[in-house]
């Protein structure tokens, strides 16, 4: 009896050790992320402009834009705060006229990580505001044959606009929790939508007043973002459960 005994002892406490063996699940639950955005792509609502620079033969602005910037996020567990730039230009000329329009997108994101894994990342809702300031340089090419006087001569405008958005939407993330730094990787998908005054969304001229008679554009827009960038987790989450 003594020989079967202790050999099943030995055999049954192996098991209660390794049972109890604890197995480290912990995770960085503070953490910066720093990224560049390549691409940002928004297709907008109805260009109200576009419509007085056909009846003027010159060249429309186009309702879609490709944009490039840079981003930064910080995160608490699951929650993230971030803001981010994207800047595009559109250009395009006929035999008369030259349409040069630059586009700043400023954003802030609250986001929240509803599916989530600690290794491979997470996907979330979000929602924030923006601001875009939007202009639109529109030269005689008739008026001046030096490229020095483009923005500045006689037969060139320059129009602005600078108005307020909500926008919202959902986006995936590929980032590992359990490291200290990690490669990021990140995509976007919303819907913004004007929230600007009347006097918001008319276009001004050289900076200072409305234009007198100037359309009123709301140029909401479906848009996408891909993004890449790093990283840097901290204060690790001591998480510890027994096989």
């Amino acid at each position: 009896m003594s020989r079967l005994f202790y050999p099943t002892l030995l055999v049954l406490l192996g098991f209660s050790l390794k049972a109890r063996n604890p197995v480290d699940t912990s995770f960085y639950y503070r953490g910066e992320s720093y990224y560049v955005i390549i691409p940002s792509y928004q297709y907008t609502s109805a260009i109200v402009l576009n419509t007085i620079l056909k009846q003027q033969g010159a060249p429309t602005i186009s309702r879609s834009n490709f944009m490039a910037g840079l981003g930064f996020e910080d995160r608490w567990k699951w929650f993230n705060v971030g803001v981010d730039f994207v800047y595009g230009i559109n250009e395009h000329s006929n035999d008369k006229y030259y349409v040069y329009s630059p586009t700043l997108v400023s954003n802030i994101w609250l986001k929240y990580y509803v599916f989530k894994h600690k290794q491979k990342g997470g996907i979330y809702p979000f929602g924030g505001i923006a601001a875009i300031n939007q202009h639109a340089f529109i030269t005689d090419k008739n008026s001046s044959g030096n490229i020095n006087q483009l923005f500045t001569q006689p037969g060139a405008v320059n129009m602005g606009l600078s108005t307020g958005f909500a926008q919202f939407g959902v986006g995936a993330d590929a980032i590992n929790f359990t490291k200290e730094d990690d490669v990021y990787f990140s995509f976007k998908m919303g819907y913004r939508l004007n929230i600007g005054s009347t006097s918001d969304n008319q276009w001004y001229i050289n900076d200072q007043a409305n234009i007198v008679g100037s359309p009123t554009e709301k140029l909401n827009a479906f848009f996408i973002q891909l993004a890449i960038g790093y990283t840097s987790n901290r204060k690790s989450n001591k998480q510890l459960r027994t096989n």
